[in-house]
């Protein structure tokens, strides 16, 4: 699974699209840009900032606000490309925090990620699996501050472990390498 030739596709697919958009609606935009008026935006409209292994990237969204995320690669020993991500984020500026994990199609669907600092040992969130699409699947839930607080104050990052279709047992630990400073800029921010 190449997840970076997937992302590329998709990136590629949406300028392509973007590109007829803009030059069918070039015209009616010229002729209504003198009556329309837009508003200014105070400071930058995205902003990326890394710490370690950790990404935490906002972006301005018309009628939502702010929305940002922290968010993670996975990568197997040996491999080069992603092989999932994690990524903690709100998806409104004053909205709850929700944990969403990605990992390649091949999943079971019955058993839900369960993600924390010892997940075995119980106590850990559980995230349901909400949708596949091609090359990936994706399993989201809600995450208290309370509860990212504490795996920040932790000697060890959480990790995540699910059950792939052969009911066969995957852990990936989150990295630790920036994860306190991408919590505390994503809780800030």
């Amino acid at each position: 699974m190449d997840v970076k030739r997937i992302a590329a596709g998709a990136a590629v697919a949406v300028g392509v699209a973007g590109a007829g958009v803009a030059s069918a609606g070039a015209d009616a935009r010229a002729a209504n840009a003198a009556n329309v008026k837009v508003a200014a935006v105070d400071g930058p409209q995205a902003t990326d900032e890394t710490f370690g292994d950790w990404t935490v990237s906002c972006r301005e969204v018309a009628k939502v606000g702010r929305s940002c995320e922290a968010a993670q690669n996975f990568f197997l020993k040996g491999q080069r490309a992603p092989y999932g991500r994690v990524a903690i984020g709100r998806p409104k500026a004053a909205g709850d925090l929700f944990l969403t994990f990605m990992v390649p199609v091949n999943v079971n669907f019955e058993k839900p990620v369960a993600a924390g600092l010892d997940p075995a040992a119980g106590g850990a969130l559980e995230l349901k699996w909400t949708r596949c699409i091609p090359g990936a699947c994706f399993a989201t839930g809600p995450v208290t501050k309370g509860i990212v607080a504490k795996w920040s104050a932790a000697p060890k990052a959480p990790s995540a472990y699910y059950m792939n279709g052969a009911n066969q047992k995957f852990t990936l630990g989150f990295s630790a390498n920036g994860f306190k400073q991408a919590m505390a800029a994503l809780l800030g921010g």
